[in-house]
């Protein structure tokens, strides 16, 4: 039965102060010795997806280092042999603290520059954002205005039809008092006109019995003539 391992490493001998690669084929929860950690994390522990990771071991590693690969069910141990450098070893453990500090400052530092940059795009969205509020508020307080001014000036219209309609009404006023005063003096006049024409009627009777009168005694004036 052939074992597919978790991960492959590119060394199992390596000496203090140097890297090695560990290439994962899944993801997986990986645990070094104390004496190493991740260039990528900069700790000893981290889960990890597949792929290639550099491991630093620094100059406390002496020896035989452990390398533990976990997923699932699934477990690979790895044995490293560490090389000492015995020349400068204490200036060198001190030298490996001091640059894992100051890895881990630069990664904190770059950390904060990744998180100021994802702020400063957040707040161009957010302008960017504002900007088209305030464009679009624009635009709409312009469109305000202009219908203002349209309803002024339909409200000026308004009040001279009202005026005109005003100056109308008081002239149908006057208008209508001439008429009530001249139909006053029209039936005044029928009136008058009436009575004149009652009198003219019995004065035509009057003439018209006269007439006929003397048309009776002229007719009987010429028959007695004639009888002589």
């Amino acid at each position: 039965m052939i074992l597919l391992l978790l991960a492959v490493l590119s060394a199992t001998t390596a000496f203090q102060g140097t890297t090695i690669n560990l290439t994962l084929d899944e993801q997986a929860h990986v645990i070094l010795d104390e004496c190493m950690y991740f260039e990528q994390t900069l700790t000893n522990e981290a889960n990890l997806s597949r792929g290639t990771y550099q491991i630093y071991i620094t100059h406390s590693c002496k020896g035989y280092v452990n390398i533990i690969v976990e997923s699932g069910e699934k477990k690979d141990v790895f044995r490293i042999f560490v090389k000492e450098n015995k020349r400068y070893e204490d200036e060198l453990k001190k030298l490996d603290e001091e640059i894992l500090r100051l890895k881990r400052e630069l990664k904190n530092a770059n950390d904060k520059i990744r998180d100021l940059e994802d702020l400063i795009d957040s707040l161009k969205d957010l302008n960017m954002e504002f900007y088209n509020k305030i464009r679009d508020y624009r635009k709409t307080v312009k469109d305000l205005r202009e219908q203002l001014e349209k309803l002024k000036e339909e409200r000026d219209n308004l009040n001279q039809t009202i005026r005109d309609l005003n100056e109308t009404l008081k002239r149908l006023k006057l208008n209508l008092t001439a008429l009530r005063t001249e139909n006053s003096n029209l039936k005044a006049e029928i009136s008058r006109l009436s009575d004149e024409i009652k009198s003219s009627r019995s004065y035509i009777e009057v003439l018209r019995n006269l007439f006929f009168f003397v048309v009776s005694v002229l007719i009987g004036t010429y028959f007695s003539i004639l009888r002589r």
